[in-house]
């Protein structure tokens, strides 16, 4: 590991000064025809394409007047677009790229980048030590001796703190690399041995961070911010509101001390809660509009785009969990006369110990399946006093394909349209894609959406257990 760190060192005091002109690649493809092969470059979790290199007879040189942002890059191969990877940092950019067809990852040879030749390096180590674990894992499975267990498994932990003080050593040693701020963003923060489960957790949560450099902004185009940070917040938070977007403020804090970090992070964590992972989130989607987007906190957005993630966040904001349902008064279905009538019925005038809320789409094959769903616990919902309130989309203009979708679907539950927008029951149910449910208490507040039928049916139990008298012998 010594010589390793030497190596690293020493090419890095010895670039030509030359060097920080602008990034210049000489690259050579053996037994490939094509004529050009594709730049491109992580960000995030996807991979957006940066520009095309010409090939003449499998060569090609890419020469520009600036430094290339330091990341995850990829030379991608047309047809099949195979690819390999390569790490841009601040070692000078003058590359010489070598590889073959059609094996290009195999065959790939980067010359005059220290930042490639030491992350080669420390994925090798890496993974001899994860090759070992792995094996004293599988022989772990055929011992049954507790003693001899222990001591294979404190093997493994060796193992792991092994790698964990290379890369620390390796983070030390070249600091002026950005694959050493890569190395060290990897370090796995490892808790007290003492600490039981609840402090272990409260340690993680402090010190999650404490490698990552967030005034690097060429961890972006990585993917491991997305990945920390969903680690972070989905499993080292509970899933409520109020603690969410607590963590998400104090990330967004530490990020502003570099632009393109803290715009990265702002915009991956609008579009997370955006759809989010866990039922009730919705409510940090509508907190990063209102107290960044809309106080001006994100200038790089177009006026097009602020407007439509406002007018999402207002929308939204009417069914957070919580809140008391909008209250809506539509047409409603007579199933005699197989027609939407003029007579209309409001929402609050339903009761009920639950009622859900459908929105739904005449032809939809989404909406379909799920009132197929629907249908197998409705008769259970009804048992228990529940009732299901459904909105059709339909407009006027196609109101027949609604009354023909409920007439062949059998619809047993209420079935109501608002075809002229009188009460403008979509949008205040943000129904922006169907289909939508919601479920409502008795005081009509809203305690579940996002969810399908199986796990509404799960919380419609556990709701009624807790809110049910027992029967009292006399």
């Amino acid at each position: 590991m010594r010589k390793l760190l030497i190596l690293a060192c020493v090419l890095w005091w010895f670039l030509p000064a030359h060097a920080w002109q602008g990034a210049h690649w000489q690259i050579e493809v053996d037994d490939y025809d094509e004529s050009y092969v594709t730049l491109a470059y992580q960000y995030g979790r996807n991979v957006y394409a940066y520009d095309t290199i010409p090939l003449s007879a499998g060569k090609g040189t890419l020469a520009l007047d600036s430094m290339l942002p330091a990341g995850t890059w990829y030379l991608v191969f047309p047809p099949d677009n195979k690819w390999v990877e390569l790490l841009v940092g601040y070692d000078g950019q003058r590359y010489t790229i070598h590889t073959a067809a059609p094996d290009f990852a195999e065959r790939l040879e980067i010359k005059g980048s220290p930042e490639n030749d030491l992350f080669r390096m420390y994925r090798e180590y890496v993974q001899e030590r994860l090759d070992s674990a792995a094996a004293i894992q599988a022989r772990m499975e055929k011992v049954y001796d507790e003693a001899t267990l222990r001591r294979m498994q404190d093997s493994v932990d060796a193992l792991g703190r092994e790698v964990r003080h290379y890369q620390e050593a390796v983070s030390r040693a070249n600091p002026h690399l950005f694959v050493s701020r890569l190395i060290r963003a990897l370090i796995e923060i490892e808790p007290p041995e003492d600490a039981d489960s609840t402090a272990a957790l409260w340690y993680l949560r402090r010190h999650y961070w404490d490698t990552f450099d967030f005034g690097e902004p060429g961890l972006v185009r990585t993917v491991i911010v997305a990945d920390k940070v969903d680690t972070w917040l989905d499993a080292l938070h509970p899933p409520e509101p109020d603690t969410i977007i607590a963590a998400v403020d104090s990330l967004l804090a530490k990020a502003e001390q570099n632009e393109e970090m803290y715009r990265f992070l702002l915009t991956y964590l609008l579009n997370k809660y955006y759809r989010p992972p866990f039922m009730g989130l919705d409510a940090v989607f509508v907190h990063l509009a209102d107290h960044y987007y809309a106080a001006g906190k994100a200038p790089w957005v177009d006026e097009q785009s602020l407007q439509r993630i406002l007018t999402d966040a207002e929308m939204m904001r009417g069914v957070l969990i919580g809140r008391p349902a909008p209250e809506v008064e539509v047409q409603w279905f007579d199933r005699a006369q197989q027609a939407f009538t003029d007579s209309l019925v409001r929402l609050y005038d339903l009761e009920a110990p639950f009622v859900v809320v459908l929105i739904w789409k005449p032809g939809c094959p989404a909406c379909r399946k799920t009132e197929d769903e629907l249908k197998k616990y409705y008769p259970e919902w009804k048992a228990l006093g529940g009732e299901i309130f459904s909105i059709t989309s339909a407009t006027y203009k196609d109101l027949d394909k609604a009354v023909k979708d409920a007439v062949e679907k059998d619809m047993p539950w209420i079935v109501t349209a608002d075809p002229y927008f009188k009460a403008r029951a979509l949008q205040k149910y943000y129904a922006v894609t169907v289909p939508r449910l919601y479920l409502l208490d008795a005081d009509k507040k809203i305690i579940a959406s996002r969810v399908n039928p199986e796990r509404l049916d799960q919380i419609i139990r556990a709701y009624m257990a807790r809110h049910t008298r027992p029967v009292q012998d006399e």
